[in-house]
């Protein structure tokens, strides 16, 4: 039984995106312009407009459009949430890299001023070390 619900739901949730679809085209707002207007020229129609406008569309197609955009609705959360994830695995990788390359900064740095030299291209290095530490700081 619950596989026949399940069947029924996909394919009555397909058909209610289908029908919101094409209700939301140009090409049906022009159909329906043709319709309000076919009375001028052919006013026997007015019954079966008036009927087709109130029975049809008020009634059964805008239940459709509601449970096709509640449909769609739950597929864009869906996405935003799929993505909101992937954006924070990411940011969180981010974060993780930025605080190795601090460290190693950090390390190289302790190792060029352990070495005990003068050298001025030691105190050049260490000094550009020691900016990229603070600008990787500032950042994070």
């Amino acid at each position: 039984m619950n596989k026949f619900l399940n069947s029924a739901n996909k394919f009555n949730n397909k058909l209610a995106v289908k029908i919101t679809i094409i209700f939301g085209s140009m090409w049906t707002a022009h159909t329906l312009l043709v319709m309000a207007l076919a009375p001028l020229l052919f006013p026997e129609l007015t019954t079966i407009i008036m009927y087709i406008s109130t029975t049809i569309i008020q009634l059964v197609a805008l239940s459709w459009i509601m449970v096709g955009n509640n449909v769609l609705s739950e597929k864009a959360e869906k996405r935003a949430e799929e993505d909101h994830l992937k954006i924070l695995e990411q940011f969180k990788m981010a974060s993780k890299q930025r605080d190795e390359t601090q460290n190693i900064i950090s390390n190289i740095a302790k190792i060029l001023t352990t070495e005990q030299s003068e050298d001025d291209e030691n105190k050049q290095i260490i000094s550009k070390l020691e900016e990229i530490l603070q600008l990787v700081k500032s950042r994070g």
